[in-house]
């Protein structure tokens, strides 16, 4: 019997896209307006603004479960070598075995807003436990591991040791995955202690002032200077300051802890 395939949506929920190594993260609703979640999907790229247009990556994407809702995103890596438009076709077999696709256009940017992998990343000189007379200034998590607030970026980049730093606000998050990301930081650094620094670092910062009208609330002038355009949004950094990897929205467990392994392997 013939193959019906049906079209589906595409969400692209990554904003910092731009040359070079991305990870992409995309969610698919369904005609029905649901979403459709299925373990993997075919992905095509391509490249919009070449003069013929042919698929320039091929790969799969992988379904990631958000840990505090039914949702969730599909995790594609992909390497971008021109600026402009792109397209990205999936393909894929939804749980009664009926094939799907879908398009959708998005614009790489020539630079991304948040530093690019490999290059130096800001030496920044945010807020520690030293600076405040009480953690809720620094950090809106309900149970806070104070073990990620000891140590400034500028010093963590000069100390010879990789360095994990997230950007989210539990208390205050638009997605309610900021909470459960820096409880996976914090185990994080439970597994690898005295190898990588991990400092978490809030978006707002008057916490204390905020009170129920996010309103009030002031970006933190290191989001600014790392160019953070959504939450979470967490970075690995080598032991010479350049950066490895970068994870814009929900990383799971297993994703920071393949990419420490490999910055680990890193010598200066």
């Amino acid at each position: 019997a013939e193959q019906i395939y049906r079209r589906v949506n595409i969400v692209i929920a990554t904003i910092d896209l731009a040359i070079g190594r991305n990870r992409l993260t995309f969610g698919i609703i369904d005609s029905d307006q649901s979403p459709l979640r299925v373990k993997n999907v075919n992905t095509d790229y391509l490249f919009m603004d070449a003069p013929k247009i042919e698929v320039s990556v091929e790969g799969e994407a992988e379904y990631v479960q958000w840990p505090v809702s039914k949702s969730g995103v599909y995790v594609s890596r992909v390497n971008f070598e021109n600026p402009g438009i792109w397209m990205l076709r999936i393909r894929g077999v939804d749980n009664e075995g009926n094939q799907f696709f879908g398009e959708a256009k998005f614009n790489v940017k020539p630079n991304s807003f948040s530093p690019a992998i490999d290059s130096r990343v800001p030496k920044s000189i945010n807020k520690t436990l030293n600076d405040v007379e009480n953690i809720a200034e620094i950090s809106s998590s309900t149970d806070p591991d104070l073990n990620l607030y000891e140590i400034t970026v500028l010093d963590a980049i000069n100390n010879d040791l990789p360095t994990l730093i997230v950007f989210a606000t539990p208390k205050f998050c638009m997605t309610q995955t900021c909470g459960p990301q820096v409880s996976i930081i914090s185990n994080l650094r439970k597994k690898y202690v005295d190898q990588v620094n991990f400092i978490h670092i809030e978006i707002y910062e008057n916490l204390n002032e905020i009170g129920g009208d996010i309103q009030k609330a002031k970006i933190s002038p290191i989001v600014m200077e790392w160019g953070i355009v959504s939450e979470p949004y967490t970075f690995i950094i080598k032991r010479n300051g350049l950066l490895h990897s970068k994870f814009e929205g929900y990383t799971s467990e297993d994703e920071l802890s393949d990419a420490i392994s490999r910055v680990l392997l890193f010598k200066k």
